[in-house]
């Protein structure tokens, strides 16, 4: 992905969390990376850099995704 592409997951994950704040950072990433870019999700869902029930692991998941 692109950091403009990166950025924009970023800002409407944040915008995702104040819609819904019960959702945690990594959730909301990877629900928006759904969204998004489908390809990308389907290549980081399940692996060590998915941060949906883990916010651990954000920053590997967003310098896996540069």
């Amino acid at each position: 992905m692109t950091p403009e592409e990166v950025q924009d997951l970023v800002n409407k994950a944040d915008e995702l969390r104040r819609l819904h704040p019960s959702l945690r950072h990594g959730q909301a990433l990877m629900n928006t990376l759904w969204d998004l870019h489908r390809e990308v999700y389907n290549h980081i869902s399940g692996t060590s850099a998915d941060p949906f029930y883990d916010d651990t692991k954000v920053d590997f998941f967003i310098a896996i995704i540069q």
